[in-house]
Order: structure tokens, then sequence, then C-alpha cells
């Protein structure tokens, strides 16, 4: 199977908490719908399925630059 054609393979850094492989972006519509800011990932080698909140993210970017400042 070829997951490039298949699935979007994250080449940015982001690995599988679990084992360290290589994760794909999946496409659970109705977690896209009701969390827009919410992205489910799953590993192609355990198959760990686990995901981020970027509002999180992007709360927690906001907090380090405040310190900088």
């Amino acid at each position: 199977m070829d997951f490039e054609k298949e699935f979007e393979i994250i080449e940015d850094g982001l690995s599988c908490p679990r084992c360290g492989g290589m994760v794909v972006e999946s496409t659970d519509f109705e977690v896209m719908f009701f969390y827009e800011h919410v992205r489910e990932y799953s590993c192609i080698i355990c198959g760990y399925r686990f995901w981020i909140d970027l509002d999180e993210i992007v709360s927690k970017i906001t907090i380090i630059k405040r310190k900088d400042n």
C-alpha cells in the first residue's frame, strides 16, 4: 500500500509519541466538523492515534513570546 497516495505523510518533525514512527493526518470528518482546531494523527508503524489541539499550542506560543518581551 502506498501511503503517500492515500494519506498525507507529515514531514515537519512530528513523530509518533509511542514509537517515534512516521505519522499521517487522519480525516475523521466528525472531529473536523465539531472541533475545527483539533487535528487527528495516526502512526503508520504502530497504529497509535492521537489528537493535537491547535488552540492550546497557539496559546502556549503566545505565553512564551510574552515571557521573552
